[in-house]
C-alpha cells in the first residue's frame, strides 16, 4: 500500500502526459509493488508467513522467487507488447532540485516498508517545509493544497469505512471461522491441502481487505494440515502469502485499487484485465501445486 501510495500519482501523471493508458499503468503499479512485496524480507506479510508457518524468511524468499519471477517476465513482456510508446510529450517545466527531495523521502520510505500514514505525513511535511524555505509556495497555498487533497480523498475514505463495517459484521457473526471449516474439511490429498491453504489465505484477505490479517488467521490452521501432509514450513509461508497478496490486489475495493482507479478516473474492471503480473502469480502458483514441481525443495 505505501509503495503504491507513492508510485501512483506520478505513474498516472507521466501517462496522463504521455498519452499512455492510464489503466495500464495503473496495473503495472500495483503488480510492480506486490511483486516487490512477494520478494521482500521485510516486509509485513513476509515476516507474518515465515513466523507464523516455521519458516525462516531467506527460505520462504527463495521459495517464492521461482514462482513471482516467471509471472513478473510474462507480465513484462505483456506491458511491452501493448502497452504502447505514447505520443506526447512531457513537459517538466522549471523546477529546483531541492523540491524533489519530498518524493525522494517518499519513495524511499516507503521501500523501506514504512507504515503508509506516517509515510505520507513525513512527505507532506517535508513538501511544506521545503517549499516556504525555498519561496516556490506560501504557508496558506500549502494548507489550501492540503485540504483540496483531503477532499478528493473523502469519497475513497467513505468506502474504506464502509468496507471496514462489513467486514468486521461478517467476524463478529462467525463468517471467518465458517470458511475456514468448510475448506479444512475437503482437503483430503497433500494437493488438496496446498489449494485448500492457499485458498483460505485468499479468500480471508479478499473479505477483510487485509492480507496481512488474513495470513496471521491462516498460518496456525496451514501449520496443522501441514504436519498432516508434511508440507514444509517455507512450502506453506509462501502459499498464504502468495494467495493472500494476488487475491487481494484484485479486489475492487482494496486500498490500492480504490487509489489508482481514483487519481486515473477509469472503473476496476479497466484495471482488471491488464493485471497481468497478479493472475500469472496465480497460475504458476497453481501450476507448482497441481504438478508437484516444488516438492523437491521441501
Amino acid at each position: 500500500m505505501g509503495t503504491i501510495a507513492a508510485m501512483a500519482p506520478i505513474a498516472i501523471n507521466v501517462a496522463q502526459g504521455a498519452h499512455l493508458n492510464v489503466a495500464i499503468v495503473g496495473a503495472a503499479v500495483i503488480g510492480g509493488s506486490y511483486f516487490g512485496d512477494n520478494l521482500s524480507m521485510i516486509s509485513d506479510t513476509t515476516i507474518s508467513a515465515a513466523e507464523g508457518c516455521g519458516s525462516e524468511m531467506k527460505d520462504k524468499f527463495k521459495m517464492n522467487f521461482f514462482i513471482a519471477l516467471p509471472a513478473a517476465i510474462v507480465a513484462m513482456i505483456l506491458y511491452s507488447v501493448i502497452g504502447g510508446t505514447g505520443s506526447g510529450a512531457i513537459k517538466a517545466g522549471s523546477y529546483n532540485i531541492i523540491e524533489v527531495l519530498p518524493y525522494l523521502i517518499v519513495l524511499g520510505a516507503a521501500l523501506m516498508g514504512i507504515n503508509v500514514a506516517v509515510v505520507l505525513f513525513v512527505g507532506i511535511l517535508s513538501a511544506g517545509i521545503i517549499g516556504l524555505c525555498v519561496g516556490s509556495c506560501g504557508f496558506f497555498d500549502w494548507i489550501q493544497a492540503i485540504g483540496n487533497g483531503m477532499s478528493d480523498m473523502f469519497s475513497i475514505s467513505m468506502v474504506a469505512i464502509l468496507v471496514s463495517g462489513i467486514i468486521g459484521l461478517v467476524r463478529e457473526y462467525g463468517g471467518v471461522e465458517w470458511l475456514v471449516e468448510a475448506i479444512s474439511d475437503k482437503i483430503k490429498s497433500r494437493r488438496g491441502a496446498e489449494y485448500g491453504i492457499g485458498l483460505m489465505s485468499g479468500i480471508l484477505s479478499a473479505a477483510m481487505v487485509n492480507n496481512t490479517i488474513a495470513i496471521i488467521v491462516t498460518c496456525p490452521i496451514a501449520k496443522e494440515i501441514g504436519a498432516k501432509y508434511k508440507i514444509a514450513p517455507k512450502r506453506l509461508a509462501s502459499l498464504v502469502d502468495i494467495f493472500a497478496c494476488a487475491f487481494i490486489s484484485l479486489m475492487p475495493h482494496d486500498g490500492g485499487m480504490l487509489m489508482i482507479t481514483a487519481l486515473a478516473n477509469v472503473s476496476p474492471l479497466s484495471v482488471l484485465k491488464y493485471s497481468f503480473y497478479m493472475f500469472g502469480l496465480i497460475i504458476a502458483t497453481c501450476v507448482t501445486i497441481q504438478f508437484g514441481l516444488m516438492d523437491g525443495k521441501n
